[in-house]
Formats: structure tokens, sequence, C-alpha cells
């Protein structure tokens, strides 16, 4: 693994990368919180799994982990879809890295959610698990009639994550990725 900071706006971002360091592919993991860090996530069976084939990039958001900053002071969603743009931009420099997706969980999800609206073209994909994200049907639906998502039928969704699934390789006694009941999502 190795660690290295970098500056956004008035914060040094604790950033950890490890897996494939030759790899054109990376992911951004989003952590929840925030406060948790990344240490949370840094080391599940799953993400680890993806190391084979990908740069994987993990970082203290602001206020969290290593990366000092006073929650005190507030955090805008310009401030924090900032860092994540910077880490994003950073990584692509640091390893010559062509495809970049993001994974957010909890509240990570919805800073996933928020950098899509800020700057999709320059991810490949995202991926989103339980995320805190409190839009309203009425959003949603003003968001879908705006094309700015698809929606796919059951169907459609259950081919596309079988088709993730096959990629994957779990051992024989872990048959989950991943479990989630996040509390914010009732």
């Amino acid at each position: 693994m190795e660690r290295y900071q970098i500056q956004s706006k008035d914060c040094l971002l604790q950033v950890y990368a490890c897996g494939s360091f030759d790899s054109d592919t990376a992911i951004v993991f989003l952590h929840g919180g925030p406060g948790s860090g990344a240490q949370a996530i840094l080391e599940l069976p799953a993400f680890r799994s993806l190391e084979k084939d990908a740069l994987c990039i993990h970082f203290d958001q602001r206020g969290s982990g290593a990366s000092n900053y006073d929650l005190k002071k507030g955090l805008s969603i310009d401030t924090i879809t900032r860092d994540v743009q910077h880490v994003i931009q950073d990584t692509k420099e640091r390893w010559s890295v062509k495809r970049l997706y993001i994974w957010g969980g909890s509240f990570g999800g919805c800073l996933a959610a928020l950098c899509l609206e800020k700057f999709a073209q320059e991810l490949t994909g995202c991926i989103l698990s339980s995320p805190a994200i409190g839009f309203s049907r009425s959003q949603l639906l003003d968001q879908f009639e705006r094309g700015e998502f698809e929606p796919l039928p059951p169907q459609g969704l259950m081919e596309e994550l079988y088709s993730i699934l096959a990629a994957v390789e779990l051992p024989e006694d872990h048959p989950c990725i991943f479990r989630s009941n996040h509390v914010s999502n009732y």
C-alpha cells in the first residue's frame, strides 16, 4: 500500500493506494460518514479481491481519519465534490489511469451521486451501495423526465447484475459480495 496526501483547498486529504499499480483501471472508494474514515472499508475482503485487477484508491474524506479538518466549520456540496474531483484528477495523472470508477456506500453513495451530477464525464462508471440519498419521489420523477437516467426493467437489472457477478471470484465460504441493511434506506 502506498500512502500520500493531496491538497484540496484548505485540507490535506490522506490517500491510500493499493492493488494493481500498473492497471489502467482504478476504483475510488468513497466511505460513509462523514467522519468514519477509509479504514472502515479498506480491509473488507470483497474490496481486497478487486485489487488483483484494479488500482484501488481509498481516501479519508475531509474531517475523517487522517484528513484533518474541523467538521464544526461545516461541509458544502461544492467543497466535498471538489475534494473527490481532486482525488480523481490526481489518480489519473499519478497512475496513468484511463478507466476510473467510483464506489460509494452510505454517505459515500450520496457523495458519489453528487459527483455524477457535477462531473460524470470524468468517470467510466459508478457503483452505489446503500446510498444515504434523501431524494423525494418527485425529484426522481423530475430527473427521469429530463432524461437524466433510465431505470432498467427487472429483467435488464438482473442481466446486468449477473454480468457483474460473473466477473467476481468469491471464496466458496463467502457467497455474498456484501450485505447491507442501511437504516437510512427505510
